[in-house]
């Protein structure tokens, strides 16, 4: 049984919501009024390859690029993007033309895009020569890009906790925030958030990649249990086998839609093996006419003796016997 795929309704984006949403995030005003927007560039201006004018763009043009002079922002908040929607995204471009303008901002021979990420992906993927780019201002911080960038994929809901932990470790790494302390601040969220968001970083990237896939298994709590496996990597367990046993859980809670309780379980289960029934060694022995045996369970350090069907003076006197052993053997 393979995972259900679900496909994104693409006609939910329209070019008011979702180009303006960065521009109020990175406060550059989006116009008012139809008549408005409409001035800034009913037709984009089309660039060349080798044109020298991208210095001279202003903030407000929507220009026609081409994908050679374009470039993905490395603080955008977003790092996996769903191959489907891709795809889908390249084929509603082919058929109906771009509806919406990338973002992005002048930086020497290129033009960095800032939301769009998505559009450019497809283009690049379809084999589209060009992009429709709205011009912005540079913002003032590396940090400031990300923030920016991160509110906006969360009022699409289309951010998720692995975008987050890949992110916010790189945050940190190239010192854009003097302390983890003041990330966390400016994120606006919890110590125990961020510390299990950052926790997923453990996850190898690819398999971060197929749990990004499905909604089920991008959710922080459970993204988190899975990530909790190769924190047994330390303890000498063998990174391939972990690997191994991580994917084939991510694929049963894709395919099953498992609780957080049933996933714990599940790793559980996966990492501990079946649970073995302990046995004992039984030996028969003969008393007084009857039956019975002694058994013993090493594990657990148990001895048994079971005879049936002694009358009362044998069994006083098996008793005796028994008491007598133990107290000599407690005097040696």
């Amino acid at each position: 049984m393979s995972a259900k795929k679900i496909k994104p309704f693409l006609g939910a984006l329209s070019a008011n919501q979702d180009a303006s949403a960065m521009l109020k995030a990175l406060n550059i005003p989006a116009g008012e009024s139809t008549a408005e927007r409409e001035s800034i560039a009913p037709v984009p201006m089309v660039l060349g390859t080798a044109s020298p004018e991208l210095a001279q763009l202003s903030p407000g043009q929507t220009v026609r690029l081409p994908i050679s002079r374009l470039k993905r922002s490395e603080f955008n908040a977003r790092v996996y993007y769903n191959q489907g929607e891709v795809d889908e995204t390249a084929e509603s471009i082919r058929q109906s033309g771009q509806q919406v303008p990338a973002i992005g901002y002048v930086q020497g021979d290129h033009v960095v895009i800032v939301d769009g990420g998505k559009r450019l992906n497809a283009c690049i993927a379809g084999n589209i020569d060009t992009l429709d780019v709205k011009i912005v201002e540079p913002p003032l911080t590396p940090s400031a890009e990300y923030l920016n960038s991160r509110e906006v994929n969360i009022r699409r809901s289309v951010q998720t906790a692995f975008d987050d932990a890949v992110r916010w470790q790189e945050l940190l790494d190239k010192g854009m925030f003097p302390t983890t302390a003041d990330l966390i601040a400016a994120l606006k969220t919890s110590n125990a958030t961020f510390s299990k968001t950052i926790a997923l970083n453990r996850i190898p990237a690819t398999l971060q990649r197929i749990m990004t896939e499905s909604p089920q298994t991008s959710a922080l709590s459970i993204a988190y249990e899975v990530s909790m496996i190769f924190s047994r990597k330390g303890e000498g367990e063998d990174q391939e086998k972990l690997e191994a046993i991580a994917e084939e859980i991510v694929q049963q809670i894709q395919q099953k839609e498992l609780s957080r309780s049933q996933v714990i379980d599940l790793i559980k289960s996966k990492l501990e093996g079946p649970k073995q029934r302990i046995r004992g060694e039984t030996t028969p022995v003969a008393y007084k006419g009857t039956r019975g045996h002694i058994k013993v369970v090493p594990q657990r350090g148990e001895i048994e003796l079971k005879i049936k069907g002694l009358d009362e003076a044998s069994l006083e006197g098996l008793r005796e016997q028994i008491q007598a052993i133990l107290k000599n053997s407690a005097g040696q």
